[in-house]
């Protein structure tokens, strides 16, 4: 797990001094994720994210996740505005959740951490040099390892409308 929080890590300090920084943010309606778009050039992005989502239901269950991560993708020219771009997302996960609260029972929580990856295609038009409106299909695989040893992999399928702000 170390290993890959470095490799996050490395790729979110990618120096991006001859490269253009943008900001991005997800249409998506449960998604809370904030995207740092970096071209390095016309043909290779960079895109560090972090995203955190907290649930609370009536019966006090709760459930915490934070994501960081970064994306990498290859960028090919479809069209004078259009481009197709692929790769994938990593990302380094940390949950917490509690599933209830009772005077006579206490608390009963469970932590972990883990790890997803997502291959990831997608389209984005271009309006002007600064704004961007991407479209993208992933498929997501996730494994959480729980301090209670009941550990979870989830996999499925992911699509988004990412808005690209570029400075």
């Amino acid at each position: 797990m170390k290993r890959i929080l470095a490799l996050v890590c490395s790729a979110i300090a990618f120096p991006a001094g001859a490269a253009d920084v943008g900001l991005g943010v997800s249409f998506e309606s449960n998604d809370s994720t904030i995207y740092v778009p970096i071209d390095v050039g016309t043909t290779w992005r960079i895109e560090p994210f972090v995203n955190y989502a907290k649930t609370k239901l009536e019966d006090g269950a709760k459930n915490e996740q934070l994501r960081i991560g970064a994306g990498v993708f290859a960028l090919q020219p479809l069209a004078q505005s259009l481009r197709l771009y692929f790769g994938g997302r990593l990302a380094y996960l940390d949950s917490q959740t509690t599933l209830y609260t009772t005077p006579f029972q206490g608390t009963f929580s469970r932590e972990g951490d883990g790890f997803s990856v997502a291959p990831t295609l997608g389209f984005e038009y271009s309006f002007n040099d600064h704004v961007s409106l991407g479209a993208e299909a992933a498929w997501v695989y996730q494994d959480i390892d729980f301090d209670r040893g009941d550990d979870r992999t989830d996999s499925g399928t992911d699509t988004k409308l990412i808005l690209r702000l570029r400075f």
